[in-house]
């Protein structure tokens, strides 16, 4: 082997050497991009583990929460029915009430047509009563006077027995 080639063999190797040494350098370089897209993923995927147990957790909420108003919601039902019964009941006390009431307006008619009715009644009694005292007062004045004139029923009896006074 001359000079010459070992010159060239040198300078082939050199050659190969520099590139592999740049084929190093790329491998190295993509072994710390693929480190990095590593970290990223775990980053990634530690994230993903966070972001799911947030969404379990908050799923656990809502659960609980649909249970509790599920609860809710049986407890405005039976309150509604209660209510509704308890209308339907004062809704036939009403109408009770309104019956009596037609009733009682009726017997209140009937005592202010009686109580006219009595009205009337005393003032006729009243009319009658006033007429009966003219009568007494007239009856009261011919008897006094009867008795004051000395006819208190000696004088005039023994002179005529059948004779009636002031006849």
């Amino acid at each position: 082997m001359t000079n010459e080639e070992i010159e060239k063999t040198m300078q082939f190797i050199l050659e190969q050497q520099a590139q592999f040494a740049a084929s190093q350098q790329l491998i190295s370089e993509r072994q710390a991009q693929f480190a990095a897209g590593q970290q990223l993923i775990s980053e990634q995927q530690a994230q993903f583990a966070n972001d799911r147990q947030f969404i379990l957790e908050q799923q656990a909420q809502l659960t609980a929460e649909q249970q509790q108003a599920a609860e809710r919601v049986s407890r405005l039902e039976t309150n509604m029915a209660e209510m509704a019964r308890a209308q339907t009941q004062t809704s036939e006390a009403v109408t009770v009430m309104a019956r009596e009431q037609t009733r009682t307006n009726e017997a209140i008619d009937g005592m202010r047509r009686s109580q006219t009715h009595l009205n009337e009644v005393v003032a006729v009694m009243l009319d009658t009563h006033r007429h009966t005292e003219e009568k007494l007062d007239a009856f009261i004045g011919v008897l006094e006077r009867y008795i004051s004139e000395g006819r208190n029923g000696k004088a005039g009896e023994q002179d005529d027995p059948g004779k009636r006074p002031g006849a």
